[in-house]
């Protein structure tokens, strides 16, 4: 009888004690102030993430945008469909920067490898001459106006346009000039349609040069000499 009584105040103690705990837990207040703090920190974390991503992905994409070729900082442009490459290149007159010269290429300069077998000497006065094939070539009197701007653009004090052949210069009534015309006073650009596009030094002349524009790739080619003669500027070889 004994061994029974025990058991049941054993038995009875425990209840007591369990709903004692579970009554001292019902009672644990709650901190609203750490809740409201905690969630606080996780939305923080989660607008710096999606910040961060964003930024990460506008610097990627710019990035893309911008790069350096032959000294020369460039960024990649769209204007009215058309993807452009605008250049600045500082014109320096006696070792001082006297302007700044824009320009847009309509085609990626690092993925123009038309071969440029010469360095580039200038005269101050120089004759662009057109071959009259090149003259039918879409496109030509836009480069014709870009070499022109360009060579301007660096002090040049006299540029003439002129034709290679005789009979059509004394039609329109414009200079005839070929390499014979070169001196150390006259440089001389020959434009012309070739096999192949490339640029180079006439042969046996130190003051005559030759765009040789493939069949009709005046744009792309003379984009290649104007891009070649600012790399020789800052020394840089991109061949």
């Amino acid at each position: 009888m004994k061994t029974k009584k025990v058991k049941k105040t054993l038995k009875g103690n425990g209840k007591k004690n369990v709903k004692a705990e579970n009554k001292k837990t019902e009672n644990i207040p709650v901190n609203k102030k750490d809740q409201n703090e905690t969630q606080l920190v996780y939305v923080l974390v989660t607008i710096l993430v999606v910040f961060g991503a964003f930024l990460g992905t506008y610097f990627f994409v710019q990035g893309l945008k911008t790069f350096e070729y032959a000294g020369v900082n460039f960024e990649k442009i769209d204007y009215q469909n058309l993807e452009l490459y605008h250049g600045v290149f500082p014109v320096v007159f006696n070792g001082q920067v006297k302007s700044y010269y824009n320009f847009y290429l309509r085609t990626d300069p690092r993925k123009n490898n038309i071969p440029i077998n010469t360095d580039f000497s200038f005269s101050k006065n120089i004759v662009v001459s057109l071959s009259p094939e090149v003259g039918e070539c879409v496109g030509a009197s836009l480069s014709q106006i870009e070499l022109g701007k360009f060579l301007t653009a660096f002090g040049i004090a006299n540029i003439k346009s002129a034709v290679t052949d005789p009979e059509i210069a004394k039609e329109l009534d414009v200079p005839y000039t070929t390499c014979n015309s070169a001196s150390p006073e006259q440089t001389v650009i020959i434009v012309q349609k070739s096999e192949n596009p490339s640029i180079d030094m006439e042969s046996g002349s130190s003051f005559c040069y030759n765009i040789n524009v493939g069949e009709c790739e005046n744009v792309k080619t003379i984009e290649r000499f104007i891009v070649g003669i600012m790399a020789q500027i800052n020394e840089v070889d991109i061949n």
